[in-house]
């Protein structure tokens, strides 16, 4: 090749580059990377509203929904990938003490059924642990040495819900209730709601005599079905709190007070999405205007709501105590805490 067309192509990928805009150069540039907080404390009602992200003060971690997908940890000093999730498109995380849980869609068995793999990530060791594979394992929570998970089946068209709990000293699995529709944790003790007859009821686990208690019911004045298939439930110390997006142009939380077995209902004149519950708060999204999201801060007993801050495009949630939210924007792949008291804070990007 002679000295002039060599030229001749440097000169061309050089004005290639050039053309380039800077805001794309800076955010092809941009490297993952989360500040420490202060802010956030565990809570279990993030793992089924926040499936494919958890926070803590440290590290963020999160799964990339790409062609391969991969489970990623941030921190101050960048991005590191922790492992594959086999490229089925589902993935929920708990990051719990030194270890970080992952539930992967591993197998399909046939169009309505599959095999979950159940694993964890040491973060001291830098190791990878699986823990069990099972049928149709919809959510799960880590309370010390146990699992509690929910294993979907079918009945006819529907899909109902067995919640059971695994041991991870004596590799045991244990089933509590067979016909429930959500499950949560309040103070390390599961709770979980069933239906029968139009009645919500709430029961508490007793591990030691491997028995649940009742702890109170309630009725809607709703379709109970939709309710069971649509309501995002959260489990606070004092109140069961349950919300309703767009019914009949309204949408409803309900609070059940824990303490008196009472029922409060409260309307909001827009969409609820991503409800999840701290202890005395609550925090939403709801669309503001065209491609606007609005976050939302709900006091759980007297249901005033505040709006907070607002964001462009796609938005999800993560809460760590009553003070504030974290909001993903999905479209940037940013992260901003959000306060009644201040503006929108960026925090961190993936």
């Amino acid at each position: 090749m002679n000295k002039k067309l060599i030229f001749c192509l440097l000169l061309i990928f050089t004005l290639c580059s050039c053309s380039i805009k800077p805001e794309s150069v800076k955010y092809a540039t941009q490297k993952a990377k989360y500040s420490t907080q202060e802010n956030i404390s565990f809570n279990y009602n993030n793992i089924d509203k926040a499936a494919d992200i958890w926070l803590t003060n440290e590290n963020l971690c999160f799964l990339k929904d790409n062609l391969i997908q991969n489970y990623y940890l941030v921190n101050e000093n960048g991005k590191k990938k922790i492992c594959s999730n086999n490229g089925y498109g589902f993935g929920e995380i708990q990051d719990y003490g030194d270890k970080i849980y992952m539930l992967d869609l591993k197998e399909d068995i046939d169009e309505e059924n599959a095999y979950y793999l159940l694993k964890y990530y040491d973060v001291k060791q830098k190791t990878i642990n699986e823990i069990f594979t099972i049928a149709n394992c919809s959510d799960f929570f880590v309370i010390n040495d146990d699992v509690f998970y929910l294993q979907f089946h079918w009945h006819g068209d529907t899909m109902e819900y067995s919640l059971k709990m695994y041991s991870l000293t004596s590799k045991t699995h244990t089933t509590i209730n067979n016909q429930l529709f959500s499950f949560g944790v309040i103070e390390n003790e599961v709770y979980y709601l069933t239906e029968a007859n139009g009645t919500i009821s709430i029961f508490k686990y007793d591990k030691l005599a491997n028995s649940s208690v009742n702890c109170g019911s309630f009725e809607l004045n709703q379709s109970v079905e939709y309710f069971k298939e649509s309501a995002e439930i959260s489990y606070t110390p004092n109140y069961i709190m349950c919300s309703l997006g767009w019914l009949r142009d309204q949408s409803i939380v309900w609070n059940f007070s824990l303490k008196d077995k009472s029922l409060n209902q409260f309307n909001f004149d827009g969409e609820i999405m991503s409800f999840i519950s701290y202890d005395e708060c609550s925090y939403f999204i709801s669309d503001d205007e065209e491609n606007t999201e609005a976050i939302y801060k709900f006091v759980n007993n007297t249901g005033e709501t505040t709006k907070i801050a607002e964001f462009p495009g796609y938005c999800g949630l993560f809460v760590g105590s009553d003070s504030g939210a974290y909001v993903v924007e999905y479209d940037t792949n940013k992260i901003f805490y959000c306060s009644e008291k201040e503006t929108p804070k960026f925090i961190g990007n993936f």
